[in-house]
């Protein structure tokens, strides 16, 4: 089950939805009421519910069932796998605080904004690089954000309570950090504009999970799901999620692909070379 980013839609996943279809998984990518887009409004504890739900619904029906979330979508996800266990979890982007370095100064501010009469009427623009750094691709997300509202790397504008549930689930999420026993892959990118690279190393290294891995990138920003690197992304999340599958029913189901991210290369052969 692939969860999109805060206020988006199907779409923004909709390309590693098709790779992990093509290697064989049966996916699904949930509307999630009050959370994806034009879907009316509920808090975050709603979201949370709705998509516990599903998850127990694919766990009557299926074998196995992993978690894939993206941005805030992964920060649902990791608060759902702390109440309900899954084989898999995958965490691209998590979203455990705006510390990226294109937030704007205030941000850290606006869970206070709740306070503050005309508040509910404040949007928050996606502005660029829009998540991307490819120039290409970020005129294609521009000229998509102008005409449809939406595009690949999200939504154009995100409404205040949209906002104020993410404060409210990332706060619930920390706390529950160290009850998530799910194998856990992270992918983030060094260069990441909203959510800086020492938060999700923080939470790698506090997670309770005893498989984990953590992948660095080294060519995108935010929205490594449709950058530079997004062939490197769909390959690892697919590498993970078979290995997982294959040790959870305990046979070769999968043909598990080789590692093919550069950087993990290096840090392989670095690891041997210190073993020698």
């Amino acid at each position: 089950m692939l969860v999109h980013g805060l206020g988006a839609n199907q779409l923004e996943l909709s390309k590693l939805a098709q790779a992990l279809h093509r290697e064989g998984f049966s996916v699904v990518v949930p509307c999630i009421p009050g959370y994806t887009m034009n879907t009316g409004e509920a808090d975050y504890v709603a979201w949370q519910h709705t998509l516990e739900q599903r998850l127990r619904q694919l766990k009557a029906r299926f074998n196995t069932v992993s978690l894939v979330g993206l941005s805030m979508g992964a920060t649902l996800s990791l608060q759902v796998a702390a109440r309900v266990k899954v084989d898999a979890l995958v965490l691209l982007s998590i979203c455990l605080a705006y510390d990226g370095w294109s937030m704007p100064w205030y941000s850290g501010l606006m869970r206070w904004a709740r306070y503050i009469p005309f508040a509910r009427r404040f949007k928050l623009l996606e502005k660029e690089p829009y998540g991307v750094k490819n120039t290409d691709l970020r005129a294609i997300i521009k000229k998509s954000m102008q005409t449809h509202h939406v595009s690949e790397s999200g939504v154009e504008a995100l409404e205040f309570r949209l906002i104020l549930n993410g404060f409210e689930l990332i706060r619930a999420t920390r706390r529950l950090l160290h009850t998530v026993e799910s194998p856990t892959l992270f992918i983030h990118a060094v260069d990441d504009e909203v959510a800086h690279i020492r938060t999700p190393e923080w939470a790698f290294k506090h997670i309770a999970a005893a498989t984990k891995e953590f992948i660095y990138l080294g060519d995108c920003y935010h929205m490594i799901t449709v950058d530079n690197e997004r062939e490197q992304v769909k390959h690892a999340v697919s590498r993970f999620l078979k290995e997982r599958m294959n040790a959870t029913v305990g046979a070769p189901v999968f043909d598990v692909p080789d590692i093919v991210s550069p950087e993990l290369r290096r840090s392989l052969r670095r690891q041997a070379r210190e073993r020698v």
